[in-house]
């Protein structure tokens, strides 16, 4: 008998440890999680929000980024989200007029804004783009990036839209859109504030004047097909609340918007 004990006791020891793993492995596959699709400007922003949403109320973000009409495109076709941080208002709109987002959850949250981006020249204003130096000057896609649709506004306000045409190149979304000026495919880039403060060391950065385009009021609502919509409440509260707010100002966000942004908005959306 003693000498069977060591076995036996050995045994207990894996078994215990086999049901230890066990445990966790379902503590960690029961834990509620969020999944938000979210504007690419809001990247860099949601990567340093999420660690402290989860670490405030043990809900873990699933974040899926890129432009807002694609992803609003992926929703309208059923893709399994439940929340979504828009660039503007306007893809929130289309959505509730499709009824698919949760009744009363849009909210604003942010206005963004527009820049140029350089990894070498330094321009001083939006016109020096026309500049014979400036080869190709990258902007996301109007059609389903609200950022590239502000630079188009911007470039069309500064009287430049039709004389640049030969040297646009354009990204999926903001993201890629830096990336041209970043790998030397573009002389310049007109992204969004938060990516000239995240790439603040690797090039220049100038602000564009909010009044060469409409305000780029960013709004979120809860999706109406969530099978975790407490989870995306909290994480829309959480972003409205001082911490979310707090941490998207870092990266060059205001707001929440104005009533005269909001009503300037709405005049251009249909709201």
């Amino acid at each position: 008998m003693i000498h069977g004990a060591r076995p036996i006791k050995r045994n207990l020891v894996v078994i215990f440890a086999f049901l230890l793993c066990t445990c966790r492995t379902n503590a960690i596959a029961q834990s509620p999680e969020v999944r938000v699709a979210a504007a690419a400007d809001l990247t860099a922003a949601f990567q340093e929000l999420g660690p402290v949403f989860e670490r405030k109320t043990g809900i873990h973000p699933v974040f899926t980024f890129g432009a807002s009409g694609l992803l609003c495109r992926q929703i309208e076709q059923g893709a399994p989200f439940d929340l979504f941080a828009s660039a503007n208002t306007e893809f929130i709109t289309a959505l509730e007029a499709k009824r698919l987002t949760a009744p009363n959850s849009a909210h604003s949250y942010a206005v963004g804004h527009i820049g140029i981006f350089t990894l070498n020249l330094k321009p001083a204003r939006l016109q020096d783009l026309s500049e014979a130096i400036y080869h190709k000057i990258a902007i996301a896609n109007p059609r389903t990036a609200p950022y590239g649709k502000a630079a188009q506004e911007a470039l069309t306000a500064a009287g430049m839209w039709q004389a640049i045409q030969n040297k646009l190149v354009f990204g999926d979304n903001i993201r890629q859109t830096q990336q041209f000026a970043l790998s030397g495919n573009a002389e310049a880039a007109i992204v969004s504030a938060s990516q000239g403060i995240e790439a603040k060391t690797r090039g220049s950065y100038l602000p564009i004047p909010d009044s060469y385009h409409l305000p780029l009021v960013q709004s979120l609502a809860i999706l109406k097909a969530s099978t975790s919509p407490a989870s995306a409440d909290a994480f829309a509260r959480f972003l409205l609340g001082k911490d979310g707010q707090t941490i998207i100002h870092k990266y060059g966000f205001t707001g929440p918007p104005t009533t005269k942004q909001a009503n300037h908005t709405a005049k251009h959306t249909g709201l």
